[in-house]
C-alpha cells in the first residue's frame, strides 16, 4: 500500500497501515501526507542519504510519475536501497487540483528562518517539509537532494539543472559528472542564497542539492514526450550505491546567474511575450523589465533569460538572467 504514495495523495487518503517491510527487508515508514521514509535492510558502507522530491508544483507531473515508478520498484525489491531515502511529494492540494499552487508558491517559502510564519496551507506545508528534511539530514556527513520539476514555458534547452550557491560557489564536479549521464543538457550555477527547496537542503543542511527541469509541465498520463530514461537509470544507481555507466557521459553547457529580476512594486512591467521560451538570447542593451525608475538591461555577456514570470508576488523574482560559461566536458 505505501508504495502507492502518489495515489494516496491524489485520492487524499491516509493509509491505515503506516509501516511496511518488503520480503528483502526494506522498511517503508509513512511520515506525513506525501512523505515516505525508506530504510534499507542493511546500510551499505559509503551509501549516502538520498532525498528525492517532486510535486512542489502540483501540475508538474512527469517527475511525480518517475518518483512513483521508483517507489514501486523498491517495494517489489526490484531496486534494493543501500542507504536511507526520503520521498517527498511537495504540495498535495495542488497535486489534486492539478495547479502549480493554490495560494502561495511553496518553492518560494523555504530557507527563511526569520520570515513571518504565514497562515496559508502552503506556508504550513513548507514548515512540515522543513521539519522532515531536518530530521532526515540530521548528523549526516554525506547527503544528496534531487528536486525534480517541469517548466511553465517551453525551453530552447529543454532539460537543465540549477545548483544552489553563493557568490563564491563554482559548479560541483561530482554533480556535473553525475548529470552528464542523464538527459540534462545544461547546468546553471546560482550565486545568491535562495528560498527554494534545494537551497534549504544546501544551505541549512550542507547537502549536495540540485533542481532538475525535465521539460514542459503536462497533465498526468501525457508525458510520453518527456525523456527521463537515463535519469531514471541514474537514480536507480544512486539508490543502490553503484556506478551509473548505462549512458555514456556527454558535454554540458554551463551558465552563471548574473542577476535576478525582482518585482518590487505594482508598477513592474516585464517586456517578454507570454509565449516566449526559456533561454532566449537577447542583444546587448535590451531592456528586459522596468519597475518605476529601475530597469533591468542585458549586456554582451548577461543576455540569456529563464523563468520570466510577470505575475509573481511583490518581492519575488520574475526572471533569471544568465551568462554562458565554459562548457563542461567529462573525462574520457
Amino acid at each position: 500500500m505505501l508504495e502507492q504514495l502518489l495515489d494516496l495523495v491524489r485520492r487524499e487518503e491516509t493509509p491505515e497501515i503506516q509501516q511496511e517491510i518488503t520480503p528483502a527487508g526494506t522498511r517503508f515508514d509513512y511520515q506525513e501526507e506525501g512523505i515516505l521514509r525508506i530504510t534499507p535492510a542493511a546500510d551499505v558502507p559509503g551509501a549516502r542519504r538520498l532525498m528525492l522530491s517532486a510535486g512542489i508544483h502540483g501540475n508538474e507531473t512527469a517527475p511525480m510519475e518517475l518518483l512513483d515508478r521508483l517507489t514501486r520498484a523498491i517495494a517489489r525489491d526490484t531496486i534494493r536501497p543501500a542507504g536511507p531515502i526520503l520521498i517527498v511529494y511537495g504540495n498535495p492540494p495542488a497535486i489534486r487540483a492539478q495547479r502549480r499552487y493554490i495560494i502561495r508558491d511553496i518553492n518560494r517559502l523555504f530557507n527563511q528562518p526569520d520570515a513571518p510564519a504565514g497562515d496559508t496551507e502552503e506556508h504550513r506545508r513548507a514548515r512540515i517539509i522543513e521539519t522532515r528534511t531536518a530530521e532526515f539530514f540530521e548528523q549526516t556527513p554525506s547527503a544528496l537532494h534531487i528536486d525534480m520539476h517541469t517548466a511553465i514555458r517551453e525551453s530552447r534547452i529543454p532539460t537543465f539543472a540549477l545548483l544552489p550557491g553563493d557568490e563564491e560557489t563554482t559548479p560541483d564536479p561530482q554533480l556535473l559528472a553525475m548529470l552528464s549521464h542523464t538527459e540534462i543538457e545544461a547546468v546553471i550555477q546560482q550565486h545568491t542564497p535562495g528560498v527554494t527547496f534545494s537551497s534549504l537542503s544546501h544551505f541549512r543542511h550542507g547537502a549536495r542539492a540540485v533542481t532538475l527541469e525535465l521539460g514542459k509541465a503536462r497533465p498526468f498520463g501525457q508525458n510520453q514526450g518527456v525523456r527521463v530514461e537515463a535519469l531514471e537509470s541514474l537514480l536507480t544507481a544512486l539508490i543502490e550505491h553503484r556506478q551509473h555507466a548505462e549512458k555514456s557521459p556527454h558535454a554540458l553547457r554551463l551558465f552563471d546567474v548574473t542577476f535576478e529580476i525582482i518585482r518590487t512594486s505594482d508598477q513592474f512591467v516585464l517586456h517578454v511575450p507570454n509565449d516566449q521560451a526559456n533561454f532566449v538570447a537577447y542583444p546587448p542593451n535590451s531592456c528586459l523589465a522596468e519597475d518605476g525608475a529601475h530597469r533591468w538591461m542585458t549586456d554582451e555577456h548577461s543576455r540569456f533569460l529563464i523563468f520570466p514570470n510577470p505575475g509573481v508576488d511583490i518581492g519575488l523574482r520574475a526572471g533569471l538572467v544568465l551568462c554562458e560559461a565554459q562548457e563542461y566536458r567529462p573525462a574520457v
